[in-house]
């Protein structure tokens, strides 16, 4: 740990008595400003600058006793010979009460001089850093992916980009299309089904614009720097993969569209020949390690052979129950995972392969059947999403995105009728609650049902006229919302609950149209 700790002070200094009041601190990491900072060095003058502390703000001083002006500053009293920087990339915007990530521009040296930033000079060797590694962050404010940039100091990886004997300093220009508002929504949204139509969502979120991506892979480092070697030996580290990169690309992590850097490492120059010698492993090590590396392989193996293949599960209509409303649930609860048949096959092979195996594994084989995804919701109802044939058979499943132990039930071309009335990604069970004469009436359907089918499902339960319903949204005690405002031109005949917000437990309120109301009372 000693390789990582360094010590500053936090000072403030009285105006009028000159005295200094410190407060030392161990840290492991600096944490640097990237908003309004263009380099490294800024951002490490920032950390080191003064602050006064006046007015509303002065400092108590126990000598003068009495609040006086004074000066807070921090002083670092000694670096680390493995120096790690943090880069404050992410903010609070306290207006709109949302979190941003700032890929600003900040540009940082292969080779870093702390001269000028410790509080006491030092031997001249240990002001002088060079960059080993580059932690990145890929993403927005609400969610992203690390990896890392990082140099192979004892050179036992295969790194074997060729050098070019000349650099050019113009990076290649691509222009990319991206749309900022689908990527903020699925930020903010990670376990949102994909399959979710986005454009229902928000108009906002339709709006693409270009932006320049650049390649800086044939490029020279844009900061002076001597030590040539540097430019080699840098490999990305993301996840399992681990690839050899040239030393250009570095500085596509000052700031670019989707990623940019989050931390870097810099170590001693002087320490460089402690960690050049070759590592040398005693013998009685060798042997176990040797074991532990075939067994890694093994499970490696292992690993990419269970990662290229899914388990699909073929459920028989028989295990669900289809009511009036064309609800479907199952009948027995417990362990449904266990229901039914797991068919392991690659993500490689097609629809068609897939049925063959299904028929393979089904003990009653049934004639011609029909197959159907299905999800079971929170309400406990299941949701029918797609009919398998309407994909092509030679379709990879992969392609088709039919996903690890997804569902699908398998039934007699007899209830076709019934679930093609309600199969469809967007046609989702809800339970909508309806106050009426001071009870609450639960109506179970599909947010794929128009308003007009609703409003006769009302009548059937309430023996409600149609033609004298109104409805209005609770939003809460006080807050009621007529349908006819959210219809935005469209008849009862074209709106679904769907385009009209409804929900699990959406809770409207049944009343008397007020224009028959009031043509009641004038005939009295």
């Amino acid at each position: 740990m000693k390789l990582f700790r360094g010590k500053f002070v936090t000072q403030i200094i009285c105006s009028e008595c000159k005295n200094i009041s410190e407060r030392e601190e161990v840290f492991s990491d600096i944490s640097l400003q990237v908003k309004d900072c263009k380099s490294i060095t800024e951002s490490l003058s920032m950390f080191v600058s003064e602050e006064q502390l006046d007015k509303e703000n002065q400092y108590f001083c126990e000598k003068c006793n009495k609040k006086v002006d004074a000066v807070r500053r921090v002083r670092i009293r000694r670096f680390p010979p493995v120096l790690t920087l943090g880069l404050n990339r992410f903010e609070m915007d306290w207006n709109t009460m949302d979190r941003k990530k700032l890929n600003d521009r900040l540009e940082f040296p292969l080779e870093l001089s702390i001269t000028g930033f410790k509080e006491f000079p030092e031997d001249a060797g240990e002001d002088e850093y060079e960059l080993k590694a580059v932690v990145i962050h890929r993403g927005g404010a609400y969610g992203g992916h690390y990896h890392a940039y990082i140099r192979d100091e004892l050179k036992e990886g295969n790194w074997k980009l060729k050098v070019p004997e000349k650099y050019t300093n113009e990076a290649k220009a691509k222009v990319k299309t991206v749309n900022k508002g689908i990527n903020k929504f699925m930020e903010q949204n990670p376990k949102e089904n994909a399959k979710m139509k986005v454009e229902e969502k928000n108009e906002e979120l339709q709006k693409v614009t270009q932006e320049i991506e650049f390649n800086y892979d044939e490029c020279d480092f844009p900061l002076p720097y001597a030590n040539k070697e540097l430019r080699q030996g840098w490999f990305d580290f993301d996840d399992e993969s681990v690839t050899e990169i040239p030393f250009g690309r570095l500085q596509k992590q000052f700031g670019s569209l989707n990623e940019s850097a989050y931390m870097l490492v810099y170590k001693q120059k002087k320490l460089t020949p402690i960690f050049a010698d070759p590592t040398l492993v005693p013998e009685c090590w060798i042997e176990p390690i040797l074991t532990q590396n075939e067994l890694e392989e093994q499970q490696r193996e292992f690993y990419k052979s269970e990662d290229a293949q899914i388990e699909v599960v073929f459920q028989s209509s028989d295990l669900f129950t289809f009511d009036e409303e064309l609800m479907i649930k199952y009948k027995v609860d417990k362990q449904i995972e266990n229901q039914g048949v797991k068919v392991k096959i690659a993500k490689l092979a097609t629809i068609s392969q897939l049925l063959d195996k299904f028929h393979s594994a089904v003990k009653e084989k049934p004639a011609n059947p029909l197959v159907y995804e299905i999800v079971r919701c929170k309400n406990e109802f299941c949701q029918v999403i797609r009919k398998l044939s309407a994909v092509p058979m030679d379709t990879p499943l992969e392609k088709a995105e039919i996903q690890h132990l997804s569902t699908w039930m398998y039934c007699e071309k007899g209830k076709e009728e019934v679930l093609e009335k309600i199969v469809g990604v967007d046609n989702v069970p809800i339970e909508v609650v309806v106050r009426f004469l001071g009870d609450d009436l639960s109506i179970h359907t599909y947010g794929g049902v128009t308003l007009e089918k609703f409003k006769e499902m009302m009548y059937e339960r309430t023996s409600f006229p149609v033609e004298q319903q109104s409805i209005k949204i609770v939003k809460t005690d006080v807050k009621l919302i007529p349908i006819e405002d959210l219809l935005l031109g469209k008849s009862e005949k074209e709106v679904t609950l769907t385009d009209l917000k409804f929900s699990e437990r959406t809770q409207l309120l049944l009343d008397v149209r007020v224009d028959i109301t009031l043509a009641q009372r004038r005939r009295k």
